[in-house]
This record gives structure tokens, sequence and C-alpha cells, in this order.
């Protein structure tokens, strides 16, 4: 009898799990997860020719079990003369080396403009400062 009765327990146990849905993060539950953030810039930073930027705009940040995730830019580049408006991502790699998808607009000239040489370096400035500020 006391082995009938452990069977048919363990077997509705079992049967428990089976029927039971595991979550997973999909993009609505995803989104509650997470902790949405909007930060704001208004600073100024020199470039490695001396040149001051001041720097404005608004970073989308998300704060979920990974850490913090820098998910949009939404920024000004005002200096030397010059004025960029730059939107888009930038995602630092493992080896150190930082990506960046976006567009970067000359605002005096209407222009876009290639992201390479020193305004990449800038860019990748104002997105080492964003994550050692926010961490």
């Amino acid at each position: 009898m006391k082995k009938i009765l452990l069977l048919t327990t363990v077997l509705s146990v079992a049967s428990l799990y089976a029927n039971t849905t595991i979550p997973t993060p999909e993009k609505e539950n995803y989104a509650a997860s997470n902790a949405y953030k909007k930060i704001q810039l208004d600073y100024t930073i020199k470039d490695v020719n001396g040149t001051s930027w001041h720097i404005y705009g608004w970073v989308d940040v998300s704060i979920g079990l990974g850490g913090i995730s820098i998910n949009h830019y939404d920024v000004h580049l005002v200096g030397g003369g010059n004025h960029y408006h730059f939107v888009g991502k930038m995602s630092t790699q493992g080896n150190g080396s930082t990506d960046i998808d976006g567009l970067l607009e000359d605002v005096i000239n209407k222009k876009t403009i290639d992201i390479d040489g020193d305004m990449k370096t800038l860019l990748i400035q104002i997105n080492d400062d964003v994550i050692k500020n926010n961490s």
C-alpha cells in the first residue's frame, strides 16, 4: 500500500511539473523586468587635439540582469566652430573596440558626415564617459 501511495505521489508531482510552463523573456515580459532610464548629458570635454566640445542631449539606458546597457544616443557636439548631431547606438565589444551604428549630421552645413578619425574617437570618449559615470 505504501509503495502504491508513493508511486501515485511521484506521478502526480511529475505530472504537475510536466504541465508547468516556465516563463521566457519575451519582449513584453523583458521590458517589464528592466529599468529604463533617460540620462541627460550637458558637459564639456577636450578631444585628443585639445579642442573643447560642449556635449548635450540624451542617452537612453536600461538596467537589467546583465547590468547597464546603453540603448540610444541623441546628442549634440559643439566645438571648434562645428556643431554635430549624433543619433544612434554605440556598443563596446569584449576586445575593447567600440562599434558605432548611427548618423552624424553637420548641423551648420546640413549634411551627413562619415564617422571616422577624430569624430569616432570623440564619440568613443563620450561613450566611455557615460559608462564610467553610470556604472
